[in-house]
C-alpha cells in the first residue's frame, strides 16, 4: 500500500504535468493564431494608381527613303521601354518592335515605299502600357521593278529597272530566289550607273540555281535589293524557273 504522502506527491506531479501541457498548448495555439493574423490582417502593402503618360512622336525624313523617329520620355520611377509601329506593323532599321522593346528614345526606319506612313510609339512600364497618337509622314522614293521570263536560248532572262535614283551614281544590286541567300551582280559587271534622270535598267540571264546552289524547276518568289548609298529599295517578283529548259 502506497503511503499517503506518496499519493499526495503523485497528485502534485500529475497536476503540474497537466498544467504544463495546457500551457504549452495554449502557447502553441497563440503563436499559430498570431502568425495567421499577422499574415492576413496586420500586413500592409502599397499599390500604385493613376495612368502611364503617352509619348509624343516626332518624324523627320532621313537619308534617301528612311524616316527618323523620335519620342519624348515617359516619366516613371524605373526604366521604361518603347516599341514602334509603322502602318500598324513592325518597322525596319534599328527601331524597337513590340516583340523586342528597348529603352531608347529614337530610331531610323528604312526601306520605305512611296506614300504616307503612320507611326505610333508604345511605352511599356511594368504592367502598364501607353500608346502615342499616330503621326504621319509623306515619303517619296525611287521605283524598282523586277521581272523574269524564258529567254530565246532557254535560260531565264531577268530585268531590274529603276527610276528616280541619284543621277550618275552606281546602283549596287543583289538578288535571291527561293532562299534569302543573296547573290551579288557586281562580279558580272552588271551594277548599273544611273542616268542623268536617275533611271537605269540592267538585264542578265540566270540558270535557276539559287544562292544555296539548288536547281529550281518551279516558279519561285524572288527578291532584289538595290542601293545607291542614298536610297535603298526592295523589289519582289517571281523567277519563272518552270520554263527553264536546260
Amino acid at each position: 500500500m502506497m503511503p499517503s504522502g506518496g499519493i499526495r506527491r503523485h497528485r502534485r506531479w500529475a497536476f503540474a504535468l497537466t498544467a504544463l501541457v495546457i500551457a504549452v498548448l495554449a502557447s502553441s495555439s497563440a503563436s499559430v493564431t498570431l502568425a495567421v493574423y499577422t499574415a492576413s490582417r496586420t500586413s500592409t502593402a502599397s499599390f500604385a494608381t493613376g495612368t502611364l503618360g503617352k509619348p509624343t512622336v516626332t518624324l523627320a525624313r532621313g537619308a534617301g527613303n528612311s524616316v527618323v523617329v523620335s519620342w519624348t520620355a515617359v516619366p516613371a520611377s524605373g526604366s521604361v521601354q518603347y516599341s514602334v509601329t509603322r502602318d500598324g506593323g513592325a518597322p525596319s532599321g534599328n527601331c524597337p518592335t513590340a516583340a523586342a522593346p528597348a529603352a531608347v528614345l529614337g530610331c531610323t526606319d528604312q526601306w520605305l515605299s512611296s506614300g504616307s506612313h503612320a507611326y505610333t510609339v508604345t511605352a511599356v512600364y511594368q504592367g502598364w502600357t501607353a500608346t502615342s497618337n499616330p503621326v504621319s509622314i509623306m515619303v517619296t522614293t525611287p521605283t524598282l521593278t523586277f521581272s523574269s521570263r524564258a529567254a530565246a536560248d532557254g535560260y531565264i532572262a531577268v530585268t531590274v529597272a529603276g527610276t528616280g535614283w541619284t543621277p550618275k551614281v552606281v546602283v549596287t544590286i543583289t538578288y535571291a530566289f527561293n532562299s534569302q541567300t543573296q547573290m551579288a551582280l557586281a562580279p558580272f559587271g552588271l551594277n548599273p550607273t544611273s542616268s542623268n534622270s536617275g533611271a537605269f535598267t540592267v538585264n542578265w540571264e540566270d540558270n535557276c540555281i539559287d544562292g544555296d546552289g539548288n536547281q529550281q524547276r518551279a516558279d519561285v518568289p524572288a527578291w532584289v535589293w538595290a542601293t545607291d548609298g542614298t536610297y535603298s529599295m526592295i523589289a519582289t517578283g517571281t523567277m519563272v524557273c518552270s520554263q527553264y529548259r536546260h
